[in-house]
């Protein structure tokens, strides 16, 4: 078995703790509405969902980048035209979706 290295631990906790808050965001949003809000923050449920999915995708594309050794960037699009592909299978209002829409 191949243990990571100190830092690379450090990363993976940290995006352990980002998709969690992810998910927590995801749930308020279930709960409460996208315009829903707690009464002592200043944002709704949509802006801490946005922010909490750009802490996401931050901490992976430093996966990637860093660490790019083990985790390469051409798996990792391959894993995710695979997940589209199966997601757009089950879920009939995805059938247009189109992956390009996601290349800015």
């Amino acid at each position: 078995m191949i243990k990571p290295t100190e830092d690379l631990k450090d990363v993976l906790g940290i995006l352990t703790e980002e998709c969690a808050e992810l998910i927590q965001a995801a749930s308020k949003i279930d709960r409460f509405g996208l315009d829903g809000k707690h009464p002592l923050r200043k944002e709704n449920n949509t802006e801490e969902f946005i922010q909490e999915l750009g802490d996401v995708c931050a901490i992976i594309a430093i996966l990637v980048l860093k660490y790019g050794d083990k985790f390469p960037q051409e798996n990792v699009s391959k894993a995710i035209l695979k997940k589209i592909a199966k997601v757009k299978k089950y879920y009939k209002h995805l059938e247009d979706f189109n992956i390009e829409e996601l290349i800015p």
